[in-house]
């Protein structure tokens, strides 16, 4: 038992290890998954969900929200997608009344934002 914590403890300095010093333009062509936006962060957009950003949203902080309010940037991340709601009937052949969005929407996960 004293081995393994002793292990895990020297292994957890190399599982920890996720920054690197990759060019993020160089990340884009080489991987399709990322994509690059460009626009501009207005906080008069802003959502329980996050912020919409150019038919996306950004899942931002308040305090990165007021940094970038109004400034023009790029946002490169992963996009993941979250399915709209399906319309239900019920016996009678009427719509179900459901909580959420009709259609599906487009976000950012773990974006990395710069200043143009």
């Amino acid at each position: 038992m004293k081995y393994i914590l002793i292990l895990t403890i020297l292994f957890i300095p190399f599982l920890g290890k996720s920054q690197t010093n990759v060019n993020l333009d160089s990340v884009l062509t080489v991987n399709p998954d990322f994509i690059s936006v460009e626009g501009i962060i207005d906080s008069k957009k802003t959502t329980k969900e996050g912020v919409y950003f150019n038919s996306y949203i950004l899942h931002l902080t308040n305090d990165q929200i007021k940094k970038f309010d109004g400034k023009k940037v790029r946002v490169i991340g992963v996009i993941t997608i979250v399915q709209g709601l399906q319309n239900k009937l019920d016996k009678n052949g009427e719509e179900i009344i459901q909580q959420g969005r009709q259609k599906e929407t487009y976000h950012f996960v773990s974006p990395n934002i710069t200043l143009i």
